[in-house]
């Protein structure tokens, strides 16, 4: 992993909160998300489904497009920070294709940090005391799983 996205790891791990940090304001990080849809559909011509319906997670919301003859791709937003995890057809697979370079521009315009699953795909080191009694947590799951 490289040490720049450790270190953004790390600052924004929580010793307590799992699903999310006590600041997080999952109304105005579900606002973000449906703006950022809506830029994706008018720019890409992308229609995303948004699923809200998240709980025991340290995400809080994915968008799901299938696109005719080609790889489907997804969006699932962090609880913690502006961090977004782009990946193509599974989500658990812990790897991706390549992105469409244009929605990574509209993520970065969005100001979200986009990473791929297997950028991710490390042992957790945090600062989360109960997360890393558990075995095999990776990063991963600190911050784009179901808890």
């Amino acid at each position: 992993m490289p040490p720049a996205l450790h270190e953004l790891l790390l600052s924004l791990d929580d010793p307590k909160a799992w699903e999310a940090p006590l600041d997080f304001d999952r109304d105005a990080g579900l606002r973000r998300v449906k703006v950022l849809s809506d830029s994706v559909r008018e720019t890409l011509k992308l229609h995303f489904t948004l699923d809200e319906q998240v709980q025991d997670a340290s995400f809080f919301a994915d968008l799901w497009t299938e696109r005719p003859g080609q790889r489907a791709v997804g969006l699932r937003f962090s609880s913690f920070g502006m961090m977004v995890l782009g990946f193509t057809d599974n989500v658990r697979a812990l790897t991706s294709q390549s992105f469409p370079p244009e929605l990574l521009t509209l993520l970065r315009e969005h100001n979200y940090v986009a990473l791929h699953p297997e950028q991710v795909d490390h042992p957790y080191d945090g600062i989360n005391s109960h997360l890393r009694g558990w075995a095999d947590t990776t990063w991963f799951q600190r911050y784009f799983d179901y808890l």
